[in-house]
C-alpha cells in the first residue's frame, strides 16, 4: 500500500498537465509543479485563495454558476475555458475541468481540477519562496512548525528547544502528511478517467478503478502485467511508438483501440507523460478517457448523414425513372390496343407492360426509401402483396438459396400500407439470407390463425435453416443499432424498422430461434373485413368519348407525345406545352376553350403547382390534374381542398389517366390519387 501511495504521490507531483485540489467552497488546498507554473504561484501563495477571486469577471459571470454546481455535487464534472489571473498581473487563458470527489456519506467532499495552458501552454516559472530568517528576527521553528516562545540563543551558541513541542511538530507533519497521501491516493482512484502507472518496460504498477470500468480487468489482473494484450493487433504498433517516445521523455497524446476483456472493442484518448526523478525517466504516467460513445455516436450521425443523401438521390432518380416508365407504359397499351390478340406479338407487349410494372414496383420502393412516399394504410390482400414481392426477392437470394412461397388457401385481407408491407419482407428475407451463408431453404408462409377466445389474425411466417441465433441476441435482435455483422456490414437498423411498421399496423412480432437450427420470424396482423375490388390495370375499360379541350403539359417530350395520343384516341382535343410560362401563354389564347389543364409538377422555368394557381386565378374554375412521380401531400399543399381537382402518380396506365379525367370533365370527385 505504501509503493502504491508513493506511484500516486508521484503521478501529481510529475505530471505534465496541471492538477490540482480544490475545496468544496473553491479554495486552493493543492496543487502540482505544473499548476503553479501555469499560473506563476509558489505553492504556500496560492494555498487557501479562492479560484473566484482569480477569475476574470466577464468569465465569472458566464462560467460561475456551473462551477458552483460542481462544488455542490449537483454537476459531476466540467470542462471551461477561462481566464485566471496570474501572479505577474496578467490575465491567462486555461482550459480548466473539475470533478467532484464525494466523501463515505455521499457528500462533495473536495473538488479534483486538471489545468490546460490556453495560451499555446507559456510555461511560467514559479516565483521564489521568501527566505526563512529563523533567528535574527526571533521566529523559533522546528521541523517546520512554529513553536509558541521566542527561543534565545545561549552563550555557548545552542538554542534551547522543548521537547514536548518537537513531539507536537513531529505529530502534526505526519498528520498532514497521511492527509496528503490520502488526497494523493483518493486523486488517483477516484478521477473518472482511467488512471495508470507504467515502468519504462511498459508493466503497469498501479491502475485506478476506473482502469477496471475500462479495460474489464481487475487491478490485480493488470498490475505487474504488459500493456500489450490489451491493445488491437491493427493499434499496436503505433502505441508501441508512443510509449517509447514517452519513456524518451516526450509527452504524448494519441488515439487507440483497446479490447474489453468481454471482447467488445474501446476507443480510448490516451495522454502518456515521463516521469522523471533526479533526472532520469523512471516510468510513465498516463490517463486514458474512454470515447467509445463519441465515436459511435458520430459514426451514426455519418451513417445519418451518408443515408440521407443516398435517399435524396434515390428520390430524384426515381423522379426521373417514373417519367420514363409512364412513356413506355403508356407507348405500349398504344401498341396493345393495335394488335389483335392472336398476334405472337401480343404477348411480347404484355412482357413489355409486365416489366414497367415491376419497375414502378421499385421506383415506389426508392421513394419509400427516400421518405418522399407518404405511406397510406389501405385493404390488402396478404398473400397477394406477398406474390407480387417475390419477382423482387428471387435475384437476392442468389444461387445457393432455395426460396419456396407457397400461395395461402384462401384470401387473407389487412390494412397496412403496401409499401411497409414489402419492406417488411424485404428486411427479414434479407436477414435470413445473410443466415445462411453456405445456402439453405427460406420459407415465407401466409395463413389465418385461429385461436378460441380471440379474433382471428393474418400471419406472415418467414422461417430459415441458418445460424439461428444465442439467447442474448435474440433478446436483442429488435433493439435499433444492435449488430452482430462486422463493422461496416450492417447498421443494427432492418430487424427494428421491420418491429416499428409492425407495431405501427397494429400487429406483433415473435422469434423462435435456435443455433444451428434456424431462426422464424412470425408477424401477426388484424384481419379486417372484405378487400375492395379494383380494376385491373390490364383490363380494357371503354370510356365514352369526349369533346373536352385538354392542355397537356410536360418537360419530357416523349411522356407529352404519348399523353397526348391517348387522350386523341378517346375522342379529346389536345394543346400541349413544355412549362409552365408556355403554357400560360396558351391559356391567354384559348382562354375560353381549355376545359381540362393536365400538368406536370416538377418542370423548369415554372412548375405545375405555381402553374395551376395562376391559371385558376385567370381561368376561376378551371379543373386541374397534377402530375408527378412524388406524393401529393409533399408537393401540393391543401391537396385535398385547393385548386388541385385530381393527381395522377407516375407512373400510370392509360386507363388511369382516361378514368381521372373523364370524372374530372363529368365533375365527379376522382376516388383517390391515381397512378
Amino acid at each position: 500500500m505504501q509503493k502504491d501511495r508513493d506511484y500516486s504521490r508521484g503521478a501529481f507531483d510529475h505530471a505534465v498537465t496541471g492538477m490540482a485540489i480544490l475545496s468544496t467552497q473553491g479554495h486552493w488546498l493543492q496543487a502540482n509543479r505544473a499548476a503553479l507554473a501555469l499560473l506563476g504561484y509558489a505553492a504556500n501563495e496560492l494555498a487557501g485563495t479562492a479560484v473566484e477571486a482569480m477569475m476574470d469577471a466577464e468569465d465569472f459571470a458566464r462560467h460561475g454558476n456551473l462551477l458552483h454546481r460542481v462544488m455542490a455535487g449537483d454537476v459531476e464534472r466540467c470542462r471551461l475555458d477561462l481566464r485566471l489571473r496570474h501572479h505577474g498581473g496578467d490575465m491567462v487563458w486555461v482550459e480548466l475541468e473539475a470533478a467532484v470527489v464525494l466523501d463515505d456519506a455521499i457528500s462533495p467532499d473536495y473538488l479534483v481540477v486538471q489545468l490546460h495552458d490556453g495560451n499555446e501552454r507559456k510555461n511560467a516559472e514559479p516565483t521564489g519562496r521568501a527566505s526563512d530568517d529563523r533567528y535574527e528576527h526571533g521566529i523559533g521553528q522546528v521541523n517546520g512548525i512554529q513553536a509558541p516562545s521566542r527561543l534565545e540563543r545561549q552563550p555557548d551558541g545552542s538554542v534551547p528547544a522543548h521537547g514536548e513541542v518537537m513531539d507536537v511538530a513531529e505529530r502534526q507533519t505526519a498528520a498532514r502528511l497521511e492527509e496528503s497521501e490520502q488526497r494523493y491516493r483518493s486523486l488517483f482512484d477516484h478521477h473518472p478517467d482511467a488512471v495508470y502507472w507504467l515502468d519504462t518496460a511498459g508493466t503497469f504498477l498501479s491502475a485506478n478503478s476506473a482502469c477496471e470500468a475500462t479495460s474489464g480487468y481487475r487491478t490485480e489482473e493488470l498490475v505487474g502485467g504488459s500493456f500489450v494484450p490489451l491493445i488491437l493487433p491493427e493499434f499496436l504498433e503505433a502505441t508501441e511508438l508512443h510509449f517509447r517516445a514517452a519513456v524518451a521523455g516526450v509527452a504524448q497524446r494519441y488515439e487507440v483501440v483497446i479490447r474489453h476483456k468481454d471482447g467488445h472493442h474501446v476507443n480510448l484518448d490516451v495522454t502518456n507523460v515521463p516521469v522523471v526523478v533526479g533526472g532520469q525517466v523512471i516510468g510513465v504516467f498516463g490517463i486514458a478517457r474512454d470515447l467509445t460513445g463519441q465515436r459511435a455516436l458520430e459514426e451514426q450521425l455519418r451513417h445519418s448523414q451518408k443515408m440521407d443523401a443516398i435517399g435524396q438521390l434515390a428520390g430524384g432518380v426515381a423522379h426521373d425513372f417514373n417519367n420514363i416508365l409512364a412513356a413506355i407504359t403508356g407507348f405500349a397499351q398504344l401498341l396493345e390496343s393495335d394488335i389483335d390478340p392472336s398476334d405472337p406479338r401480343a404477348s411480347d407487349v404484355q412482357e413489355i407492360l409486365k416489366g414497367a410494372r415491376r419497375a414502378a414496383t421499385l421506383t415506389r420502393h426508392l421513394l419509400a426509401f427516400s421518405r418522399r412516399q407518404t405511406l397510406h394504410p389501405a385493404p390488402l390482400d396478404l398473400g397477394h402483396v406477398v406474390g407480387d414481392t417475390m419477382a423482387m426477392l428471387r435475384p437476392l437470394m442468389g444461387g445457393m438459396l432455395t426460396l419456396d412461397a407457397p400461395a395461402p388457401a384462401c384470401v387473407v385481407p389487412v390494412l397496412a400500407d403496401r409499401t411497409q408491407l414489402e419492406q417488411v419482407l424485404m428486411n427479414l428475407a434479407l436477414n435470413a439470407r445473410d443466415a445462411m451463408p453456405d445456402g439453405g431453404t427460406l420459407t415465407i408462409e401466409v395463413g389465418v390463425l385461429r385461436e378460441p377466445g380471440t379474433a382471428p389474425l393474418a400471419t406472415l411466417t418467414v422461417r430459415d435453416t441458418g445460424a439461428g441465433m444465442s439467447p442474448d441476441v435474440a433478446a436483442r435482435s429488435f433493439e435499433p443499432f444492435f449488430t452482430t455483422k462486422a463493422r461496416g456490414e450492417g447498421t443494427g437498423l432492418g430487424l427494428a424498422t421491420v418491429h416499428g411498421i409492425v407495431q405501427q399496423s397494429g400487429g406483433s412480432i415473435t422469434l423462435v430461434t435456435q443455433p444451428g437450427i434456424g431462426s422464424t420470424f412470425t408477424v401477426r396482423l388484424p384481419l379486417v373485413d372484405t378487400v375492395p375490388s379494383w380494376p385491373d390495370a390490364d383490363e380494357e375499360v371503354v370510356h365514352a368519348p369526349s369533346a373536352a379541350t385538354v392542355l397537356v403539359v410536360d418537360d419530357e417530350e416523349s411522356l407529352r407525345s404519348m399523353v397526348r395520343r391517348v387522350l386523341e384516341r378517346a375522342g379529346y382535343r389536345v394543346l400541349t406545352a413544355s412549362n409552365g410560362v408556355a403554357a400560360l401563354d396558351l391559356l391567354s389564347i384559348h382562354a375560353h376553350a381549355i376545359d381540362v389543364l393536365v400538368s406536370d409538377v416538377a418542370m423548369p422555368e415554372m412548375g405545375g403547382v405555381e402553374l395551376a394557381a395562376r391559371a385558376t386565378e385567370r381561368l376561376p374554375g378551371l379543373p386541374v390534374i397534377l402530375m408527378s412521380g412524388y406524393t401529393p401531400e409533399e408537393i401540393v399543399p391543401g391537396f385535398e381542398t385547393g385548386h388541385v381537382a385530381a393527381f395522377l402518380h407516375k407512373p400510370f396506365m392509360a386507363v388511369a389517366l382516361l378514368d381521372v379525367l373523364e370524372r374530372v370533365v363529368r365533375g365527379v370527385a376522382p376516388r383517390a390519387p391515381a397512378g
